[in-house]
């Protein structure tokens, strides 16, 4: 085996080992779903910022700049188009740096949903990979990241859920004087379930008074979970 043999068959085992990591399938789509949010959030939403990420700023062309249990991480995205016979193709990039390191180079491209329009990318080449603690670092990221979000998103739905001036409105449209005397209609709608029994309906039916009484069901929904970075949050 000559040295450019040893060389593209080692070049090949790492990009093998970067993907049975996840990382092609992983990292564009934390960097889709979150770092490249978090220079904003920082500045106008910063609860939105899972703790320990700190000092994000939108570097332009030189990408997504923060820190991280005080390491510094840069995730730079870019698209390019090329000639293909008779149209451009375009193809997306994502770098990632780890002070001032690159470790990631992942080449992607556009996949256009025809029912919507909408442009997902899928992974395609590895151009370069370094593995080192920083898997595992963004992997613990991630899930922080996954659970922070969640949780901001559940606070945010009962904040407006228990919001003053949407309850007041609630109440005029629906002629709520006070909770605490409304009827319960779900009491009503029971029925007898032995109908030859059912000509005393006073034992199966609350009095007024009784159904004044009673608060109203509460009806709720939980929110949808968020699903992302399946892949990647398997590994170890």
């Amino acid at each position: 085996m000559t040295d450019a043999d040893a060389i593209y068959a080692e070049v090949e085992r790492r990009k093998k080992r970067a993907r049975d990591l996840g990382l092609p399938n992983g990292l564009p789509e934390f960097y889709q779903q979150f770092v490249r949010l978090y220079p904003i959030w920082q500045e106008r939403f910063p609860n939105w910022v899972p703790p320990g990420v700190e000092s994000a700023t939108d570097l332009k062309e030189e990408g997504i700049q923060f820190s991280y249990m005080g390491i510094q991480y840069r995730f730079v995205w870019s698209e390019r188009s090329f000639p293909m016979y008779d149209d451009y193709g375009t193809f997306g990039y994502l770098e990632i740096f780890v002070d001032s390191e690159r470790v990631f180079r992942l080449q992607l491209s556009p996949e256009v949903d025809r029912n919507y329009g909408e442009r997902s990318w899928l992974p395609g080449d590895i151009e370069a990979f370094i593995e080192g603690p920083w898997i595992e670092d963004l992997k613990r990221l991630a899930r922080l990241a996954t659970a922070h979000h969640e949780e901001e998103l559940r606070l945010a739905a009962k904040h407006r859920r228990e919001d003053p001036a949407l309850l007041a409105d609630l109440q005029t449209r629906f002629g709520i004087v006070s909770v605490s005397t409304a009827p319960n209609a779900s009491e009503n709608s029971k029925l007898p379930l032995d109908i030859e029994n059912a000509a005393d309906l006073s034992s199966h039916t609350s009095s007024p008074t009784e159904q004044a009484n009673r608060a109203p069901q509460e009806i709720t929904r939980s929110p949808k979970p968020i699903s992302w970075w399946k892949r990647l949050r398997g590994h170890r």
